[in-house]
């Protein structure tokens, strides 16, 4: 019996006013999270979602 991989789902709100300095940010923390997840990273599915 095989494990099915859930997705790791990160939904990020962003202020939509948010500036571009402020959404690389958010960009870098995605990469973070992957680079601390390495065997997960494949299943790391990040979103921003502008609220």
């Amino acid at each position: 019996m095989g494990l099915v991989e859930e997705p790791l789902n990160i939904d990020l709100v962003v202020n939509s006013n948010a500036n571009a300095q402020e959404l690389e940010k958010i960009d870098l923390m995605i990469q973070q999270i992957k680079m601390k997840n390495k065997p997960l990273a494949h299943r790391v599915k990040a979103k921003k979602i502008l609220a």
